[in-house]
């Protein structure tokens, strides 16, 4: 004989509506409890799909969809899809120095903010994340190598140019690095640099003098202090718009496609078109010679320093920003930031100087040296 169901407690065919009023109680509560995806939301929790792009959970997070992760949701766990050194070291601050896989997010067609992700599965590259180097930075993060520069580096070298969109010879970009074979001519295409620093803190180091430990300008782009980056949304000060950092960093005075004629001085982040009002710094100039922004600590804001960020030798002003002149190659004189035993910044630190080659050394007139590129 079967044994009768207690009176009161729903039959086999509403019990599953029992349990949903149960949980619906519970989603509404301002609490993440444990069996939530989120803060009273997730589909097998409370019925209802998270917000989307509210969320972005770690690698092994429950999920329902892939907007519920920074990677992706496959059979109801978040993938981890790091797009940054810095994205991997946030998961794991004990990392090491070495080779790491990024993915790419698709969405660095100059319209997508950062929030605004499609990190694409299958889409792994190689890169070189450095730890140690600067490790008692002001901005915490890990850099990851983007570009090598060879002591023969020159304005007119093809891959330096504007239209250059691809990867150059990076295939073992980071094998070369981690082997010290250092002086070497790589960088990675548009896409892949732009998707890293918009997955980065918003930083941009350029080491010089082979590489010499200490020898570094670094720009800033928004307040990392304060957890602004340039291309966030919801802020009127980037222009993210019209951001292309990658293009900003590239030069070549071989006209038309292949150069930007003297644009060679500075930096050109409006698309990185040549003689373009500076508007994503916030009402930066191309023909201003000396100041960086007028948005200082916002979002739009730009900084660099010199050497050590620790020591904290902010220079004041840069020449000249997006304009032309000669064939001095892109990194642009800085000033009121020298450091006393190091060459002045203040004087030809660019990558090329008319029928020079490299980046410059310790003293004026020293060129032949190579360097580096990276993004925190």
């Amino acid at each position: 004989m079967a044994t009768e169901a207690p009176k009161g407690f729903p039959s086999k065919g509403s019990f599953k509506n029992f349990i949903f009023k149960a949980s619906q109680m519970m989603c509404t509560d301002g609490i993440k409890q444990p069996y939530e995806i989120g803060v009273d939301c997730g589909k097998n929790a409370c019925n209802a799909f998270c917000p989307p792009n509210v969320m972005k959970l770690v690698k092994d997070s429950p999920c329902d969809r892939k907007e519920d992760c920074k990677g992706d949701c496959k059979n109801g766990k978040c993938l981890f899809l790091p797009c940054s050194c810095t994205e991997i070291y946030n998961q794991d601050p004990g990392m090491k120095s070495g080779l790491y896989k990024l993915s790419v997010d698709s969405k660095v067609d100059e319209s997508q903010a950062r929030g605004d992700d499609k990190v694409l599965d299958n889409s792994e590259f190689e890169v070189y994340c450095d730890v140690e180097y600067d490790k008692d930075s002001k901005f915490k993060g890990v850099y990851t190598l983007v570009e090598m520069i060879h002591s023969g580096q020159h304005w007119n070298n093809y891959f330096n140019y504007y239209g250059k969109m691809e990867d150059h010879a990076t295939n073992d970009m980071g094998q070369k690095w981690k082997a010290n074979s250092k002086n070497q001519a790589k960088r990675f295409g548009v896409v892949k640099f732009n998707s890293i620093f918009k997955h980065s803190l918003g930083i941009v180091m350029t080491r010089y003098n082979h590489n010499r430990a200490g020898y570094q300008l670094t720009d800033v782009f928004g307040s990392p202090e304060t957890n602004k980056h340039i291309l966030d949304k919801g802020n009127s000060c980037s222009q993210r718009k019209t951001f292309n950092l990658a293009r900003a960093y590239r030069y070549g005075s071989g006209g038309g496609s292949n150069g930007r004629g003297g644009a060679t001085m500075g930096f050109c982040f409006n698309r990185g078109q040549y003689r373009q009002n500076n508007n994503c710094i916030c009402g930066d100039k191309w023909n201003s010679q000396f100041r960086f922004n007028v948005c200082p600590g916002q979002h739009g804001n730009m900084r660099r320093f010199n050497t050590y960020t620790k020591e904290n030798r902010k220079c004041y002003g840069m020449h000249t920003k997006c304009h032309g002149y000669g064939n001095h190659g892109i990194m642009g004189d800085s000033y009121g930031c020298d450091k006393p035993g190091q060459r002045g910044v203040g004087g030809h630190m660019w990558f090329g100087y008319y029928g020079n080659t490299g980046l410059p050394g310790p003293s004026p007139g020293n060129y032949g040296y190579y360097g580096s590129r990276w993004i925190k």
